[in-house]
């Protein structure tokens, strides 16, 4: 099989098959109404990812961490968004017949979009990963360097764009089979895709899972103490001219802790909470990636395995779950967003402190937001 790119399987197994119903044995007839699903994944995608990225745009944050999170997520609905758009381009294009030259370079813009964005979005939930990580274990370095990583972002936006562009080259349009296809020396077919495969997807995705593994997994609250820390949070500091006794004051220390511990509790579920969703989310790719793996490595094999008919099926449920993870990315956007947003709303009981019977009331800073 040299055709192995994602929109080269989703022209065989949904577009062409919408005019290849009749021949179809019986019991795959349903077949025909999965175009029209990659049409409805498509247009609820685009209006999911577009007002999350305006929610995000609005949200108003003050702290670097969160500042930094908001900026990866709305990366990650553009290139989503991008990615959808380009789908339901391609499912509707072919009934516009235009010339074929025109067709042609509409089909190398597509193909190229798909998977540019595509990758992109996966190498963004990476750096998102990194920064719960380093959020979470290295608040220091974190804080320090949260501030570069728009230029990290930007890099690797140019680097997805070059290691693509070779889709630029190779994809044609079949005006006979009226679909996208590419034309690839047999000799390079095999190392280019599958170099493509393992940058674009299980590298990062299995870094992801390491990552998000050690701080899902992590039982202690203690590392979030660490984020107050970096920030000079303290109570009671010697400046407040407050002669506190002994008691008072491992009394309000008691109370903070507890609060401290118990807010640092929530924010560690809801952390975990957010990492299931995205792991999830992300591995709604693996049947779209696993299959074009095995095309590559056991081609002929598939072929004498599957007829024709059943091939067609796996293929299109594989895109359906592809696709569709993009409009998913909105749902696990969308949590976070009022996740952090009622978190937020909780307010820290004020610690009341006495000194020569005048009342002082300390309240304390509120800890630096996580990134989710």
């Amino acid at each position: 099989m040299n055709n192995l790119s994602i929109m080269t399987l989703l022209n065989r197994s949904s577009i062409t098959l919408l005019n290849r119903t009749a021949e179809l044995d019986r019991r795959f007839h349903f077949i025909n109404i999965i175009p029209y699903c990659f049409v409805g994944i498509g247009v609820i995608g685009i209006i999911l990812n577009a007002v999350t990225f305006i929610k995000l745009k609005m949200a108003r944050r003050h702290s670097s961490t969160t500042r930094l999170s908001l900026q990866l997520l709305s990366s990650i609905a553009v290139a989503d968004g991008l990615c959808l758009f380009a789908l339901l381009f391609m499912v509707t294009v072919n009934y516009f017949q235009l010339p074929i030259v025109v067709m042609t370079v509409l089909c190398k813009l597509d193909v190229f979009v798909v998977h540019a964005a595509s990758a992109f979005s996966v190498w963004c939930w990476l750096l998102q990963s990194l920064v719960r990580y380093a959020a979470i274990f290295f608040p220091y370095f974190h804080l320090k360097y949260a501030d570069d990583m728009n230029t990290l972002v930007a890099a690797v936006a140019a680097a997805v764009s070059f290691l693509e562009s070779w889709i630029l080259v190779v994809v044609q349009y079949d005006a006979e089979g009226g679909i996208c296809k590419e034309e690839l020396d047999p000799a390079l077919n095999t190392p280019f895709h599958l170099f493509e495969i393992l940058w674009s997807y299980f590298f990062p995705v299995i870094l992801i899972t390491v990552l998000d593994a050690r701080v899902m997994f992590c039982t202690s609250s203690a590392h979030f103490a660490t984020i107050s820390e970096a920030d000079g949070h303290s109570v009671g500091g010697g400046g407040m001219g407050m002669n506190l006794s002994i008691s008072e004051a491992n009394s309000a220390a008691r109370r903070t802790s507890k609060t401290s511990h118990s807010r640092n509790r929530r924010n560690l579920n809801f952390l975990r909470r957010c990492i299931v969703i995205a792991l999830a989310d992300l591995f709604m790719n693996l049947p779209s990636y696993t299959l074009r793996l095995l095309m590559i490595i056991i081609g002929p094999q598939l072929s004498e395995m599957f007829s024709q008919n059943e091939m067609n099926i796996i293929e299109a449920v594989a895109q359906l779950l592809y696709f569709g993870q993009f409009s998913c990315n909105a749902f696990y956007l969308v949590y976070v967003i009022y996740g952090t947003r009622s978190e937020r709303t909780e307010r820290i009981p004020s610690i009341s402190l006495k000194e020569n019977s005048s009342k002082h009331t300390l309240r304390p800073k509120r800890n630096s937001r996580l990134t989710y």
